[in-house]
């Protein structure tokens, strides 16, 4: 007979889960930004900028963007469907 799953194993499971990602998106973040350099240099000069992260999980991308146009009329928005249950 298997054995069951009990709530905490599935909220250790995610917290493990969301340690993973996290981790992945701290390193992939400043290849993503050098990744982009030329279109960030054109779009740097402009009045107002509105950006959407589409599956920016963590926020990691979204927050080196804010650090990149720290201006105050650049929104930037970050959707991701991922939901930690810690």
């Amino acid at each position: 007979m298997g054995t069951l799953i009990q709530q905490e194993d599935i909220k250790s499971i995610n917290l493990h889960q969301q340690q993973i990602y996290e981790e992945h998106e701290k390193k992939t973040t400043s290849k993503l930004i050098d990744g982009y350099m030329s279109i960030l240099e054109k779009i740097k000069t402009r009045n107002s900028l509105k950006i959407i992260d589409l599956g920016g999980g963590a926020g990691f991308f979204a927050s080196a963007l804010r650090e990149y146009f720290p201006l105050k009329n650049c929104e930037i928005f970050v959707i991701d469907t991922t939901q930690y249950d810690t």
